[in-house]
């Protein structure tokens, strides 16, 4: 993403204060904009993308669909560097938080469950044919994720663009 002010690139940067964008002609430039309202306005113009693929359930083998959102991935489009940061909401995560609560209530398959290797609950893909969990919430880095089915043709999976005043209301 060009700089407004000169002809520099805006770059995702961390600072003593958290994550900013900031042109890659500083000092000379001193643009920046806070990543939490670059976020938010991105988000509320391109909405968020609910991203689902068919995996095989390790319990019972039949084919289930599994749904995840990938905010990094959307904001990569408009800086590179936003693909290698997993915490770009804050310590609170209420962005992620409200996206996972939209899913929760409109993803009959997306249930808080109960993991023994977590020891807790938490937000889950489960299999709609056995209802048995099916992993992290994200499953990103097993075999068949999303990321290491697809690569550059997540575009291929969204399977439905939420707009931001439905999540964020």
């Amino acid at each position: 993403m060009k700089c407004t002010n000169d002809e520099g690139v805006l770059k995702l940067k961390h600072g003593s204060y958290g994550y900013f964008i900031g042109c890659t002609n500083f000092p000379k430039c001193k643009t920046t904009i806070n990543s939490k309202e670059f976020i938010k306005n991105i988000l509320s113009k391109e909405g968020v993308n609910i991203y689902c693929w068919k995996r095989e359930c390790w319990k019972c083998k039949e084919t289930t669909p599994v749904y995840a959102y990938l905010i990094n991935y959307q904001l990569s489009k408009y800086i590179k560097e936003f693909e290698q940061f997993g915490d770009l909401f804050g310590p609170d995560h209420s962005s992620e938080d409200e996206i996972t609560t939209w899913m929760l209530a409109n993803i009959p398959s997306i249930k808080k469950m109960y993991s023994k290797t977590v020891g807790a609950k938490y937000p889950a893909n489960t299999c709609v044919n056995c209802g048995v969990l099916q992993g992290a919430f994200m499953i990103f880095s097993e075999p068949d994720s999303l990321f290491c089915i697809l690569g550059d043709h997540l575009e291929d999976m969204v399977w439905k663009n939420i707009s931001y005043n439905e999540i964020f209301k």
